[in-house]
C-alpha cells in the first residue's frame, strides 16, 4: 500500500485531464463568479490536497497497468469518471457559463466539477494500492467538494408563490385581469438592489428559455404584438437604472427597494416588479406580475403563454438572484 517510486504515465494523463480544462476555465469563468467568501479552512484543505494529489499521482508507477486482473475494474471506473468529468466541462463551456451552469448536477451527481475528479483519483489510488493518493484524495475532497457545496447552498434557495407585499408600488396599478407573485429568501451577506435583479432577469437567459422567447416572438408577430427586437444591453440597463423608455419597455415607478417595469402593447399591458424586503438577517426578493387585457386578442395570447409563465418566472428569479449575489 506504500507504493513503488517511479514515473506514472497514467498519473500524467489524469493530471492533464484535470489541468487543461481548468486553464481554459480561467478565461471562461462563470458570470459573476466570486471566490472571496469561500471558507478559508476548506480552501487550505483544497490547496494541500492539490499538491499532495499531484505528487502522489506522478511519483508512483503502480497506476501503470501491467496485467489485467480483478483490480483493473477500479481503473476502469476511475477512467470512466474522468471521461464524465471532461464531458461535464464540455457541457459547461457550451452553456451560458453562469454560476448555475458551473455548479449544477450532472447525471444526478452533485457538484460534478469537484466530485468526479476527487472520486476518480481516489479510485486510482485504490487500483494502484497507493495509500498516499487515497489519503491525498480525501484531503482534496474535503476542501474541493466542500467549497463547491458552499456555493451550491446558495443555489438551493426555494422560490415559492406569495402575495403582493404591503406598500408595494405595484398596488398603484391594481386591479388587474391576472396577477401572481413569486418570492425567495436569502441570508447571504451581500445586499441586493432591485435594479440588478431586474437587469439580470431580462438579459441572462438559459438556452431553453431563449427558445421559448423565440416562440413567443414568433407568436407575437403572428397576431400583431410587438416582439423583443432590441438587443442593446447598455441602453436597456440605462433605462432600468435611470428610468425611461427602451423599445416597448418603460419604467413607470422606482424606489430604493422596488423597480417596476411596464411592457405595453395594443392588446395588453404587463407590469413586472422586483420588490425587496429587508429583514434583520435576510432579504425577501419578490417578482410581481400584473396583466391587463385590452381586447380578446390579448386574452388569447396570454392564454397560450400562461402555462409557461409561472415556471419561467420562478426559474429566472432564482437564476437572477444567484447571479447578482455571486457578482457582488
Amino acid at each position: 500500500m506504500i507504493g513503488n517510486f517511479g514515473f506514472s504515465y497514467v498519473g500524467l494523463i489524469y493530471m492533464l485531464l484535470l489541468v487543461v480544462p481548468n486553464i481554459i476555465w480561467a478565461k471562461n469563468k462563470p458570470k459573476g463568479y466570486d471566490p472571496s467568501n469561500e471558507n478559508k479552512i476548506l480552501l487550505a484543505f483544497e490547496r494541500i490536497g492539490q499538491i499532495l494529489c499531484t505528487a502522489s499521482a506522478l511519483c508512483f508507477s503502480d497506476y501503470n497497468p501491467c496485467i489485467f486482473d480483478t483490480w483493473t475494474i477500479w481503473l476502469f471506473i476511475s477512467t470512466s469518471l474522468m471521461l464524465l468529468y471532461e464531458i461535464n466541462w464540455i457541457r459547461y463551456f457550451r452553456s451560458s457559463r453562469t454560476v448555475y451552469d458551473f455548479y449544477r448536477s450532472f447525471f444526478a451527481i452533485p457538484v460534478p466539477g469537484a466530485t468526479l475528479p476527487v472520486v476518480a483519483f481516489f479510485l486510482l489510488g485504490v487500483y494502484g494500492q497507493v495509500i498516499w493518493l487515497i489519503i491525498s484524495s480525501i484531503i482534496l475532497g474535503i476542501g474541493h467538494i466542500g467549497i463547491h457545496l458552499q456555493h451550491l447552498k446558495l443555489m438551493k434557495m426555494k422560490v415559492n408563490k406569495s402575495t403582493i407585499p404591503i406598500g408595494s408600488l405595484i398596488e398603484n396599478y391594481m386591479p388587474a385581469d391576472y396577477s401572481d407573485v413569486y418570492s425567495c429568501v436569502t441570508n447571504a451577506p451581500n445586499e441586493i438592489i432591485p435594479d440588478d435583479v431586474m437587469i439580470n432577469l431580462w438579459t441572462d437567459f438559459p438556452g431553453w428559455i431563449n427558445a421559448l422567447f423565440r416562440f413567443r416572438d414568433f407568436l407575437a408577430k403572428f397576431i400583431g404584438l410587438k416582439g423583443a427586437e432590441g438587443n442593446n444591453r447598455q441602453e436597456f440597463e440605462k433605462c432600468i437604472r435611470m428610468g425611461g423608455t427602451y423599445e416597448f419597455v418603460t419604467v413607470p415607478a422606482k424606489s430604493d427597494n422596488e423597480t417596476v417595469l411596464l411592457l405595453s402593447d395594443k392588446h395588453l399591458d404587463a407590469y413586472i416588479s422586483v420588490h425587496l424586503e429587508n429583514g434583520e438577517k435576510h432579504q425577501t426578493i419578490s417578482i410581481i406580475t400584473l396583466v391587463m387585457f385590452k381586447n380578446k386578442l390579448g386574452r388569447f395570447y396570454f392564454f397560450i403563454i400562461r402555462p409557461f409563465h409561472g415556471f419561467i418566472g420562478k426559474s429566472l428569479l432564482k437564476r437572477s438572484v444567484i447571479s447578482v449575489l455571486e457578482g457582488k
